[in-house]
């Protein structure tokens, strides 16, 4: 059998905090507040072409550049914060900014360092990629946390002195992206569990391990019904079922194949002596297999790759290396 190609999962680092833009009249605070989301924005608009890039360039080199843009343009910030004065004698807006950006980098650098050390990992089990998984969603509710510790530094100072806050229009970037990515975790969880299956499967059947490739080929069958009672009811993301489509697709595949072919060349490898009979039903079997899993997870990788481009904006410009 064919090996299994590797479906992709969206890491897309999402360290925006709310940005917000001020309005009133040319005040001394208002200055002070403009100067602190100037260096705000200038991080999370860094942040938001780098996720962008991520998604729609193909050039791991200019993505990677991105990368170290977002890390660049946050220590310039935190410098550059550092040597703002306290504003009348008041330390907090330029204090929380401080440890907001703080918390970016450290999230950055050291959390998301934890993650791609488990990504190294997620391909050995479900337990491993789920760890992952989990380890993004931690990570992302970390900053989560700084970007609320801003908005209310922010929302008190201008309170204090009477300056009016809008929301930014990049925030509906964000929640798209964040959206987007729930549903992409939660569709691929339950595929990667059952292709772990298939995946053992195949390991065994490789060893000619009949005892294991029946344990793995009852959880295949029983985690794909599992999967597909779930995926069924989903809906599609803002009204596009494509890539929920591919996926139960590829698992109703493994699924037949769990029931059917599966079960009867675990019992062909049980016997001692084969007949032409089980030589043709093991190869047709095998054929069946070689002839429809790599159109099927082509599709469900497209579908993905769909879904993330149509609902993540593309960079203002892209450029491809010479």
């Amino acid at each position: 059998m064919k090996k299994q190609n590797c479906c992709r999962s969206l890491t897309a680092f999402l360290l925006i905090i709310p940005a917000l833009l001020c309005a009133q009249d040319g005040s001394e605070a208002l200055r002070y507040l403009e100067q602190i989301n100037a260096e705000h924005n200038a991080v999370t608009a860094r942040n938001l072409e780098y996720i962008q890039y991520s998604v729609h360039v193909e050039d791991f080199v200019e993505v990677e550049k991105k990368r170290l843009e977002v890390l660049r343009q946050m220590d310039e910030t935190i410098k550059r914060t550092s040597a703002m004065p306290a504003f009348q004698g008041k330390s907090t807006m330029r204090d929380e900014m401080l440890a907001t950006v703080k918390s970016y980098r450290e999230s950055f650098t050291i959390e998301f360092n934890e993650i791609n050390l488990l990504k190294k990992e997620s391909k050995a089990s479900y337990e491993a990629m789920e760890a992952y998984l989990n380890a993004q969603d931690a990570a992302e509710k970390k900053l989560g946390q700084a970007s609320t510790r801003f908005y209310n530094a922010q929302t008190a100072f201008a309170k204090e002195h009477n300056i009016r806050l809008t929301k930014a229009a990049e925030n509906s970037e964000v929640d798209q992206i964040n959206q987007v990515n729930a549903y992409n975790r939660a569709v691929f969880l339950k595929y990667f569990k059952v292709s772990k299956h298939n995946a053992v499967f195949m390991e065994a059947l490789g060893k000619e391990d009949p005892k294991e490739m029946e344990r793995a080929r009852i959880l295949l069958s029983n985690d794909a019904d599992a999967a597909l009672l779930v995926l069924r009811k989903m809906p599609g993301f803002k009204g596009d079922v494509a890539y929920r489509d591919a996926a139960i697709k590829l698992i109703e595949f493994y699924d037949q194949l769990a029931d059917d072919g599966y079960k009867k060349i675990t019992a062909i490898k049980r016997k001692k002596e084969l007949t032409q009979e089980d030589v043709d039903t093991f190869n047709s079997v095998i054929e069946h297999y070689n002839g429809n899993v790599d159109s099927l997870l082509k599709n469900y990788n497209d579908s993905l790759n769909q879904l993330l481009r149509n609902n993540i904006p593309k960079p203002p410009t892209s450029t491809k290396r010479i």
